[in-house]
């Protein structure tokens, strides 16, 4: 027999909240409002908090719209109503601002619809003679094997039974690769990332496999090659109306209409900005290549070499230079910061407090930073407020779709 508790509220994963002996426990799965039964497992990391059934729901609990939900790991808020999960999105944001002392109002959401998202990453395990394809479960390495995926662009979900079946035969046993589709302009992009070594025959049934379910291109990477194993189609995408061969593993925003949201978002925080524009932490030139394509002269730097290549060959023509440098190692000094008018930065989920102290120091007049972590963009902002900036606006883009991560973009200026 289970325990009996109420949920009260949501935590900052959106897990529901209840009280249980005095102190408060996080319960996956679950709403606000919800009469839960749950069970309690001690084991060497403490003590695990598992949902038996709902007894009875909560008005903001509604019917997941997946059939892997509860099992596969990737979207954890399927059950709330669009009302209670967008007021969560929301309400998180501006609490984790809150605890670093910013105090701004929080706009609203941007929303993103189901089946769009542009790139999957898939776990793949060959074992007895079955290849498990999916995402892992939560909290854990077990693979959940699935067919579809309600937040997948359909022609991504539609090669996951057929290179489940193609792959069967070739993947070693016992093996454990990770699948990375992409969709481009030109087709499907696949990258099979694991420690596998190719023999020829291997290449060959990949190559076939790439010509009968008509990718773009699939490639074999491990740590110390990568293989073009079948390139058909050089695989593109369209960024500020220039094409971008698409490096091999090249990071890409989760969907073209959250890509479009926040490249309209960062181009209304540089509205009223004369002068040079810095893109640090550019990638392939997400809001480089349309600020250029509009006039503004632009500076894009970044550490990989083949994501800066591609977006210095899609900007022939346009004002824009690129410089490959290291933001964590070397930031941009405050006397270089100077001469630009502006500065947009997108970095990754640890955010860019190394440049962000740099730009404390600067007199650079208007900042717009994009992050997909609240947490290190509270403290990077908080580093930028007290040097004597105003952040003016965030807004929270929901480009992760059911899960508890957030994107936004939010303004600064001196």
């Amino acid at each position: 027999m289970g325990i009996k508790v109420t949920i009260t509220g949501l935590g900052h994963l959106g897990h529901g909240l209840a009280t249980l002996d005095g102190k408060t426990i996080h319960i996956p799965y679950t709403a606000p409002g919800d009469e839960a039964d749950i069970t309690l497992k001690r084991g060497k990391r403490g003590t695990e908090i598992k949902l038996k059934q709902v007894l009875i729901p909560g008005p903001d609990r509604q019917t997941p719209p997946c059939p892997y939900f509860g099992t596969c790991g990737g979207c954890a808020l399927q059950h709330l109503t669009p009302g209670a999960y967008i007021a969560f999105k929301k309400e998180q944001l501006a609490t984790t601002l809150a605890q670093r002392g910013l105090h701004v109002p929080v706009a609203d959401v941007v929303t993103t619809q189901p089946a769009s998202r542009q790139r999957v990453r898939l776990a793949l395990r060959q074992t007895g003679g079955a290849l498990v394809m999916g995402f892992q479960a939560f909290r854990s390495h077990h693979i959940i094997d699935i067919a579809g995926c309600a937040v997948a662009h359909p022609d991504l979900t539609a090669l996951f039974t057929p290179l489940r079946k193609a792959l069967r035969p070739i993947l070693p046993h016992g093996a454990t690769v990770d699948l990375q589709l992409t969709l481009t302009e030109t087709g499907v992009d696949a990258l099979l990332d694991g420690d596998w070594q190719l023999d020829l025959t291997a290449r060959e049934a990949l190559a076939d496999i790439a010509h009968g379910l008509n990718l773009a291109r699939l490639v074999v990477r491990n740590n110390t090659f990568t293989d073009p194993v079948a390139v058909r189609h050089a695989p593109v995408v369209t960024i500020g109306g220039r094409p971008v061969a698409l490096p091999v593993g090249a990071f890409l925003q989760a969907s073209q209409p959250s890509t479009h949201a926040l490249q309209a978002l960062v181009a209304a925080g540089l509205s009223g900005i004369s002068g040079r524009i810095a893109d640090l932490f550019s990638g392939l030139g997400t809001f480089s290549l349309p600020l250029a394509a509009e006039g503004r002269v632009v500076h894009a730097v970044e550490s990989i070499a083949d994501a800066l290549d591609a977006q210095k060959a899609a900007a022939h023509g346009l004002p824009l230079s690129t410089e490959e440098r290291d933001l964590f190692e070397m930031p941009l000094m405050p006397d270089e910061l100077s001469t630009y008018g502006a500065v947009v930065l997108d970095p990754p989920r640890a955010g860019a407090q190394a440049q962000v102290q740099q730009l404390a120091a600067s007199t650079v007049e208007r900042i717009v930073y994009v992050s997909c972590n609240p947490a290190s963009f509270a403290r990077d902002g908080r580093i930028l407020v007290d040097g004597g900036y105003t952040l003016s606006s965030v807004t929270p883009v929901d480009q992760f779709l059911w899960s508890a991560h957030t994107e936004l973009v939010a303004a600064f200026t001196r």
